[in-house]
């Protein structure tokens, strides 16, 4: 349970630091009692520590039971179940466990246990790859099944006999055993037919015999495609895989090791599935294709790491892995892999020899790794206990998962808090940043109506600049045109005859334009018809004062109006009195505002 507290403390610390008020950086722990949460996970520990048999492993309690027994069926039936438990993770204590359980079947005579303990320690050897450990221990119980007159046992173990001593290169004695093998007709070994047959073909592939080994290869392989059993199939691409790996025609092993890494996955038979992955990274090693061979190891790696229940494989991997590295020059990554097959290969012999060391020196009956009386004490005082231990271990608990759901609670709120005041800010930096938008935009629609309004003036001064050029060159046209006409008339008046043939030429280069009125014309498309407007509510207006109209709209003064008319500044004063009389203005009134206003 501390040791629960503390993980759970550590999970959650990345996001206690958010909250000092929760989690105290300096302590490393939460605050969930101040001046207590010291001392609360060593309490845990402590106790823990003490009272650690209360609370055994499952191997342990069973060494207690074998402990406390003197009967043998029931220490065999002990034995076997340790050797269940130990054979994955701790292949000599599971050795030593068979070793006992042989001695006591010798010992009582119990030829059945005899053969079961026999079967059991060759199947641990042939785990192993051990195959003439296997070979001697499978003969050892097929001799004591003989012995016993124990006949269902025998094809079983001929053919546990023939594939070992096929995989030690014995063939012609394999072929004998695997064929006593496939004879066996009782229906719980109806498996054993097959795989004997799939060994004898393998046999006699290698006893040169093909044209018997390729027939029999078909006739299985056409049998694995119909039967719906994938165990049986999958032992079949496993063996054939095998075969042709150890024969090294890669092409034929690699597909087969596909087919059956994909059927042992599928059933959960992780044991075998990382032999295949194993032998695949074997293949591509042999292919110089180290990359793949790493990834397939690191794939069976990680599969044990993963289930945590069949290291006994994994200094084989980690060999596997240092030789790849080592290949690919990486001297870091191939010895760190090499110091941990080492230290793995150190720790389960260390734990082999520390775990069976009691049963070591045993001598039936006496096979008990305690005095019994010892045992018993220890039994009683940790049974009184554990209740107790129990019950307050679970209070605990409930403590502090209540207090954790608290905890919890509040992080949830303050982060609730924490989202309410950060939506609010994100608003409030939403308006601040629309308004400024807002603020910009309008100074840059004043910027450019001021601009625009500049450009405006510009024109119209511009263009009243272009007015009054154009009003100038046309009155001057006007009045030279008028006084070209005056001197043809005296001219053409004269008795001389060069004078009328000089007054005849300035009427034809005169010609008939009309001057004034395309003055008037203009002026009205520059100032919007400003002429029309005041001829239409003074009708009476005569040619000359629309002209003096045009020039005081225009914006000339008496002396330059005096200039275009070729006259006094006074006459001009006197026309615009006139006028300003003929439209009924007092003297006070602007006689230019009001031609303005009728614009």
């Amino acid at each position: 349970m501390g040791f629960f507290f503390i993980s759970l403390t550590n999970s959650r610390k990345s996001h206690f630091t958010r909250y000092p008020h929760i989690y105290n950086p300096k302590k490393k722990m939460l605050n969930l009692n101040p001046g207590k949460t010291t001392v609360f996970p060593i309490t845990m520990l402590l106790l823990l520590m003490a009272f650690r048999p209360a609370i055994a492993h499952t191997g342990d309690s069973l060494m207690n039971k074998l402990s406390r027994t003197k009967k043998p069926d029931q220490q065999l039936v002990i034995l076997h179940q340790l050797f269940q438990v130990s054979r994955y993770e701790n292949i000599h204590a599971a050795e030593k466990y068979m070793m006992s359980a042989i001695d006591i079947g010798m010992k009582t005579g119990n030829t059945t246990s005899l053969v079961n303990s026999y079967g059991q320690l060759a199947s641990l050897y042939e785990q192993q790859r051990n195959y003439m450990q296997a070979q001697l221990f499978y003969q050892e119980a097929q001799k004591t099944a003989v012995e016993a007159d124990l006949p269902d046992l025998l094809p079983e173990l001929n053919y546990h006999i023939g594939v070992a001593l096929c995989h030690l290169d014995r063939f012609s004695e394999a072929l004998t055993y695997l064929q006593h093998a496939s004879m066996a007709s009782s229906p719980k070994q109806h498996e054993l037919g097959p795989r004997a047959t799939l060994f004898q073909a393998l046999c006699y592939y290698e006893a040169e015999q093909e044209d018997k080994a390729i027939c029999q290869f078909d006739s299985l392989l056409n049998m694995a495609g119909k039967m719906d059993n994938q165990a049986l199939l999958s032992f079949y691409y496993y063996e054939l895989q095998s075969f042709w790996l150890h024969r090294n025609e890669w092409s034929r092993a690699i597909p087969l090791n596909e087919a059956a890494l994909q059927l042992f996955t599928a059933n959960n038979d992780h044991h075998y599935a990382i032999l295949t992955l194993k032998d695949r990274a074997d293949i591509y090693l042999a292919l110089d294709s180290v990359n793949k061979a790493t990834d397939f190891l690191r794939r069976a790696l990680n599969t044990i790491n993963n289930i945590g229940s069949i290291n006994y494989l994994k200094p084989a991997v980690l060999d596997g892995l240092a030789n790849c590295y080592r290949k690919l020059d990486d001297k870091i990554l191939s010895q760190s892999y090499e110091r941990q097959s080492k230290l793995l290969r150190d720790s389960m012999s260390f734990k082999g020899k520390a775990t069976t060391m009691p049963i070591q020196s045993i001598s039936y009956p006496g096979v008990l790794p305690y005095k019994k009386s010892s045992i018993g004490i220890a039994n009683n005082w940790q049974g009184r206990l554990t209740p107790l231990l129990l019950l307050a271990f679970g209070t605990l608990s409930v403590v502090i998962w209540l207090r954790y759901k608290k905890i919890k609670g509040n992080i949830t709120r303050e982060k609730e808090a924490a989202l309410q005041i950060a939506r609010q800010v994100a608003e409030q930096e939403k308006q601040i940043a629309i308004r400024q938008a807002w603020e910009q935009l309008e100074r840059e629609k004043e910027d450019a109506v001021h601009e625009a309004r500049g450009l405006v003036e510009k024109v119209r001064e511009e263009a009243r600049t272009l007015q009054a050029q154009i009003a100038t060159t046309s009155v001057l046209l006007a009045n030279k045109t008028e006084y070209l006409q005056q001197l043809q008339e005296k001219l053409h008046t004269s008795n001389n005859e060069d004078c009328r043939r000089f007054a005849k030429e300035i009427k034809s280069n005169i010609g008939d334009n009309d001057y004034w009125g395309e003055f008037i014309r203009n002026f009205n498309l520059l100032h919007q018809n400003a002429i029309d407007r005041i001829t239409k509510k003074h009708p009476d207006l005569t040619p000359n004062e629309v002209k003096l109209t045009c020039f005081i709209l225009a914006g000339m003064n008496n002396k330059e109006i005096a200039g275009v008319f070729s006259v006094e500044p006074e006459s001009v004063k006197k026309a615009r009195y006139r006028l300003k009389k003929k439209l009924k203005l007092t003297e006070e009134e602007s006689l230019r505002s009001y031609l303005e206003q009728l614009q």
